[in-house]
């Protein structure tokens, strides 16, 4: 489990579980959490690509509040990806530079751009899974 879902005890691997953390919200401390694991160096950054606005983000996150199920279901999205790439590339920081890299598999966008959006994500994930299976092409 990766540092992310450990400090917010995040069941990534029971999807019941996870759906009634995300239909309660999670902490928004999530972003901070992301911020860091990503090495991203703000939270309005980290905010964008949750569809979140910066503004909002930094008062939750300040006031040490939730986030509402969207938001919740948002990061808990990337923060699933980056655990999977943390596992696949064995390191945080093997992962954060794969993740910040544009890919031809992406249509030459990064997988923290492509993991924006729900289809975007899976996008992301089919091609970790590729690379955890040796498949490049």
């Amino acid at each position: 489990m990766t540092t992310i879902a450990r400090h917010l005890s995040l069941p990534l691997d029971d999807d019941l579980e996870l759906a009634r953390r995300v239909e309660s919200g999670i902490p928004a401390l999530a972003i901070r959490f992301l911020m860091e694991s990503l090495g991203l160096g703000s939270i309005a950054r980290t905010a964008a690509l949750v569809n979140m606005s910066a503004k909002t983000a930094e008062r939750r996150v300040r006031a040490k509040a939730l986030l509402s199920p969207d938001e919740s279901e948002r990061v808990v999205r990337l923060i699933r990806i980056v655990t999977q790439a943390e596992r696949v590339l064995e390191n945080n920081e093997n992962a954060r530079r794969w993740m910040a890299k544009p890919l031809a598999i992406l249509g030459g966008k990064s997988p923290l751009e492509m993991s924006a959006t729900e289809p975007g994500a899976r996008a992301v994930e089919q091609a970790l899974g590729r690379l955890e299976h040796g498949v490049f092409a």
